[in-house]
């Protein structure tokens, strides 16, 4: 047994280092887009001046992020085919990754008429529901096999969402809780209940019990959004009136669906959490640039916008509170400001 102590050990630590190996693995697209862009350089090697390879090549870079590059092959296909709809998508592509919505607009309308893929119309669709432009969108959603938003949209574009009807110049918002999500106070149609902030929510997503306590109007369809790490199907319906930390928003998008259990893991043996408030309704709020952070000496998180590249990004960062102020209270502050000086 005492010569075999040793040997085990070795084998143990080699599976360990094994399986760390694999943990520091990339992602297999990740994988995947370096190939494809090994190979699109192969391919473009002695045919620069061939508009298909360089959209080849461009589509690899836009894959990995690489924008600048993807920018100049892209720039280099216009000037061989002016009228090149890949070039026109990858640039309506970036500006809509840089909230130009107008220039987005333009370049990836060019490029769904000239046919093809199908990205480009779904840039297309996006660039539409951020310009508020609800009633083309509606077009849009059957092709994209999106029919359940159809009834929402063309609601919306009767009813413009995300008005703010009453409210301070600054609204202060008290945390109820901060971990592990933070949870805040707010009037749902006149009705006082808990809802989670969460930076992986779009909008609004609000309890199926709590959506018939607060008469949160419901739409007909259903649809598919992104939460909890997953897309999950939500019923389609309006939240009437919102007031959070004093401000009344009226009209505001949403979807329904069951979050008791979602409820009792973040928040339990207390009162149900109704919903989640997500990152695209802060910036409406407060149009300016949102930030909600606590106050100085304070324990809190810090959730400010940090730039505008592509769509809202967020940064959350955990303060170390001072000595001894381990129990002092909560607070948020949400406010709309100008641009910060050196926002990374």
């Amino acid at each position: 047994m005492t010569r075999l102590g040793p040997l085990a050990a070795m084998l143990l630590l080699c599976v360990a280092g094994a399986a760390f190996a694999d943990w520091l693995a990339p992602d297999p697209s990740y994988r995947d887009a370096q190939a494809q862009l090994r190979q699109a350089l192969r391919d473009t090697l002695g045919h620069g001046t061939e508009p298909a390879r360089l959209d080849t090549l461009g589509q690899a870079l836009l894959r990995l992020g690489r924008f600048d590059e993807a920018r100049a092959v892209y720039g280099r296909t216009l000037a061989l085919a002016p009228a090149d709809a890949g070039a026109n998508a990858a640039f309506g592509k970036l500006a809509l990754f840089a909230d130009r919505l107008g220039e987005a607009e333009s370049l990836l309308s060019a490029a769904v008429a000239a046919g093809g893929d199908l990205e480009p119309l779904a840039d297309l669709y996006a660039t539409l529901l951020r310009r508020g432009a609800y009633a083309r969108a509606a077009e849009l959603a059957p092709k994209l096999n999106d029919p359940g938003r159809v009834p929402m949209l063309d609601y919306l574009a009767e009813h413009p969402p995300y008005r703010v009807t009453a409210g301070p110049d600054e609204a202060k918002v008290r945390w109820s809780k901060g971990y592990p999500v933070p949870l805040v106070r707010v009037k749902l149609n006149g009705h006082s209940v808990l809802m989670a902030l969460d930076t992986g929510s779009r909008d609004l997503i609000v309890d199926a019990s709590s959506s018939r306590v607060c008469d949160v109007k419901m739409m007909s369809l259903k649809t598919l959004v992104f939460w909890d790490g997953a897309r999950v199907a939500v019923q389609n319906a309006v939240v009437q009136r919102l007031e959070l930390g004093g401000l009344t928003l009226e009209d505001l998008p949403a979807g329904v669906v069951g979050l008791r259990k979602w409820s009792l893991e973040v928040n339990p043996q207390a009162e149900p959490v109704a919903g989640v408030i997500g990152l695209g309704l802060l910036p409406r709020a407060a149009p300016a640039r949102p930030s909600l952070s606590g106050r100085p000496g304070r324990p809190a998180r810090a959730l400010r916008t940090v730039g505008r590249v592509g769509a809202d990004r967020l940064r959350l960062a955990q303060r170390r509170p001072p000595h001894g102020a381990g129990g002092a209270e909560r607070r948020g502050r949400l406010r709309g400001r100008g641009p910060e000086r050196g926002a990374r």
